[in-house]
């Protein structure tokens, strides 16, 4: 395959899954303002001209950012394009200017998902040696790990251009690679196997959520009836020292941080539930061989944790280390999933039962791929991004290594924030205590 040439192949499973949230509510995930956005302090003299050439090396790198979904016949493939000139928005800033406040002017920007490269570039400069860029990415194209790859490969990008070197070849893992293996005999083999696992893992799963708390709630099991206008969220912070804590205490349970994350959301949120509980939690989809992929890869595992017997802490924890192990051994792709449990889906989406959605973003292991850059992208916390992908109507979710950062996303018409935030001073109490605990 040449770079000029137009390729065609079917759609990875997590296409096909973005594809049927779409459908669920229309535009969640193809809309022009469905995008993740990464902000970073630029400092040193930036050339435009090599960074918007820079900006094309990575679109060339990576299909996704050059893929379209088209329907030819009964189902639909992606369709990756040539190579073509990535966007550069460059806007001169004063000096008193918060970088919140252009990242919020780039925010009210729309970025059509059937306009390649699915990939822009904004940089507004407060003078030759200091700068913030945003780089922008469709969620059809990329998600948080992505965004990671995209930095990193720009910074090499623009310093292979600065010194005359080749440009970055597109030797990684592509979307396509990964719908051939999708398909591959092996793999299916393995999710023919898997499927009667989750769908007896998933019994009962409407049954197995969080009672809502408020009165007036809907009605449960219509997708897409959740999580639309109004959503709003709770930020905490796991600091410093509570983390080394979880670190430490994981290391000596030979479990890892995850698990006693976890474990202290399940005990706040099913505190006297004496059953069984299900708590989705969201995966970057990748094995390492996909590390350097760019791309919407993302996964979803469905933890069934046993709550019988009002188990102390400690053996919460085990029976959450215990769940998380088995569910990684039978990982496959939710969308085999979702067609062989039609519950799954309702309970996704229900008002009356909420699954409460966790996910844990540790700093990916993307490593640099030059030595000398030749221009520095120091990461601000100031990301920004589309609603969840899965209109649940409840997510926590935490992002860093030390500190940690931490939001709680809810639909207020199901949950007051009176109560949300009162979860949140409950899971770090018993977070500290889970980390204090030998």
């Amino acid at each position: 395959m040449t770079m000029t040439e137009v390729t065609e192949s079917p759609l990875t499973y997590a296409q096909e899954l973005l594809d049927e949230l779409d459908r669920w509510t229309p535009g969640r995930v193809s809309g022009p303002r469905s995008v993740l956005s990464a902000a970073h302090r630029v400092t040193g003299p930036v050339d435009t001209a090599v960074l918007r050439a820079a900006l094309g090396d990575v679109v060339a790198r990576h299909g996704a950012l050059r893929t379209v979904v088209v329907t030819d016949g009964a189902r639909p493939c992606q369709r990756v394009l040539p190579p073509r000139p990535a966007t550069l928005t460059v806007t001169d800033l004063d000096r008193d200017d918060p970088p919140e406040r252009f990242l919020a002017s780039v925010g009210r920007q729309e970025h059509p998902s059937d306009e390649v490269p699915l990939l822009w570039a904004y940089l507004g400069r407060y003078s030759e040696r200091d700068a913030v860029l945003v780089l922008v990415g469709h969620r059809v194209a990329v998600d948080e790990w992505s965004m990671s790859v995209l930095a990193r490969d720009l910074v090499a990008a623009y310093a292979r251009r600065v010194r005359g070197a080749e440009p970055l070849d597109a030797a990684v893992m592509q979307y396509v690679d990964i719908a051939d293996d999708d398909r591959s005999a092996q793999w299916q083999a393995r999710i023919r196997r898997l499927v009667p696992y989750w769908r007896h893992r998933l019994r009962d799963v409407t049954e197995l959520g969080l009672p809502v708390p408020l009165a007036g709630r809907g009605q449960a099991g219509t997708p897409g009836k959740v999580w639309t206008e109004g959503a709003t969220s709770v930020s905490f912070a796991v600091d410093q020292d509570l983390w080394r804590r979880v670190v430490d205490a994981a290391r000596h349970r030979r479990t890892t941080p995850f698990t006693l994350l976890l474990t202290a959301l399940v005990a706040e949120l099913f505190a006297g539930t004496d059953g069984a509980a299900v708590v989705p939690v969201l995966t970057p989809g990748r094995i390492p061989s996909e590390w350097d992929t760019v791309g919407c890869l993302f996964n979803m595992l469905s933890m069934r944790l046993d709550l019988s017997g009002d188990p102390t802490p400690e053996e919460l924890l085990r029976r959450v280390d215990a769940t998380c192990r088995e569910a990684y051994v039978n990982d496959i792709p939710l969308m085999p999933v979702l067609r062989r449990t039609p519950d799954l889906a309702a309970a996704l989406t229900s008002r009356d039962r909420v699954l409460p959605f966790f996910q844990y973003v540790p700093p990916p292991p993307v490593r640099p791929l030059v030595d000398e850059p030749a221009v520095n992208l120091a990461p601000l916390d100031l990301a920004r991004s589309a609603m969840p992908l899965i209109p649940t109507a409840l997510r926590w979710r935490l992002v860093g290594a030390g500190p940690v950062t931490g939001q709680v996303g809810y639909d207020p018409a199901l949950f007051d924030g009176a109560w949300v935030a009162k979860r949140v001073d409950g899971y770090l109490h018993r977070l500290d205590q889970l980390a204090g605990d030998r």
